[in-house]
C-alpha cells in the first residue's frame, strides 16, 4: 500500500513539474499575430503587436494626444548577447529574452520574458543609462 502511494506521489510530482517546465517555454510562434496592451499610468498605454519579423510598438500619450507607432525587427534568445544579431530575426526559437532593434537610435533593447499565458504577457525591461522612464516589470493584457 505504501509503495503504491509513493509511486502515485512520484508520478504526480513528475507530471506536475513537466507541465510547469513546458509552460515556461516561450516560442516565436506563440507570439506571432498577437496584440498586447499595457496601462502605463495617467491614461497612457503601450501596445505591442508581434509579426514574424517585426514588433510594432504604439505608445499612446493622453496628455499630448499623440500615438507614435514604431516598427522594430526583433528576435527571441536564451542568452543576453552584447550585439544584436540580425540573422536571428524571424527565426523560430524557444527562449526567455526578447531583443528589438531600434533602427532610428541604432540601439538594441532587451527584456526578460517573465511569463506568457493565453491572457497575459509579463516583461521585465532592463533599465538603460540615460533612458527616461528606466526599466521595470510590466504586465500586458492580450487584445488579439
Amino acid at each position: 500500500m505504501k509503495n503504491n502511494i509513493a509511486k502515485f506521489v512520484l508520478v504526480f510530482l513528475c507530471s506536475t513539474m513537466a507541465l510547469c517546465i513546458h509552460a515556461q517555454t516561450i516560442s516565436v510562434s506563440s507570439l506571432i499575430d498577437t496584440k498586447w496592451e499595457c496601462e502605463k499610468g495617467d491614461g497612457d498605454k503601450e501596445i505591442l503587436e508581434f509579426r514574424k519579423d517585426s514588433l510594432i510598438r504604439t505608445l499612446i500619450f493622453t496628455i499630448i494626444n499623440k500615438a507614435p507607432r514604431m516598427s522594430y525587427p526583433y528576435y527571441l534568445s536564451n542568452d543576453k548577447s552584447a550585439e544584436f544579431d540580425m540573422k536571428k530575426v524571424g527565426r523560430s526559437t524557444s527562449v526567455k529574452y526578447l531583443f528589438e532593434w531600434n533602427t532610428k537610435m541604432n540601439d538594441k533593447n532587451c527584456c526578460k520574458i517573465t511569463s506568457l499565458t493565453k491572457d497575459t504577457l509579463v516583461l521585465y525591461w532592463e533599465p538603460k543609462p540615460f533612458n527616461v522612464g528606466g526599466g521595470g516589470k510590466w504586465t500586458y493584457v492580450r487584445v488579439r
